[in-house]
């Protein structure tokens, strides 16, 4: 590893994101030339990932609270539904289901149940929504989203 990509490595230790023109500016080098130099570390596996380190005091330093919504709509408008919830930051996903029962199933992950009950309360009073149950998440065995796998280990 040579001096400059040792530079780039010292600087993306400190702040893992910073930009790259923010990289080449302290350097002194073309955007394009760290550009590459990232690219061939990230390719030979010198680099792994970009992460960020989080304060002790920080939000989800515990796990999260999950929590699916069963959704039946007065009409089959799940397309508008979604329109509307995107403003609650607290949902990950949101999925219309082919079900007598259910028209659409939704995610939520919050800090806490109160979050996540608030959330809920905002979605049972818009106008689209006939009735709506909610299951809690206890243990998440496999999450797509980490490519994390729980095998029989119970959570405490």
């Amino acid at each position: 590893m040579d001096g400059f990509q040792r530079k780039i490595i010292r600087l993306l230790s400190e702040n893992s994101r910073a930009s790259v023109s923010d990289i080449a500016s302290e350097l002194g080098a073309s955007r394009k030339k760290v550009k590459e130099t990232i690219d061939r570390l990230v390719d030979k596996k010198i680099i792994k990932r970009f992460t960020i380190e989080l304060a002790q005091e920080a939000e989800f330093t515990s796990q999260p609270f999950r929590a699916l919504f069963n959704i039946r709509l007065v009409a089959p408008n799940c397309r508008q539904l979604f329109a509307d919830l995107q403003k609650h930051d607290e949902i990950l996903g949101a999925w219309s289901i082919s079900s007598s029962d259910i028209d659409m199933m939704v995610l939520v992950e919050a800090k806490d149940v109160e979050v996540v009950e608030n959330v809920r309360n905002s979605v049972a009073r818009h106008p689209l929504v006939q009735t709506m149950y909610t299951n809690s998440i206890l243990t998440t065995w496999r999450d797509p989203r980490s490519n994390s796998r729980r095998d029989g280990e119970a959570d405490v």
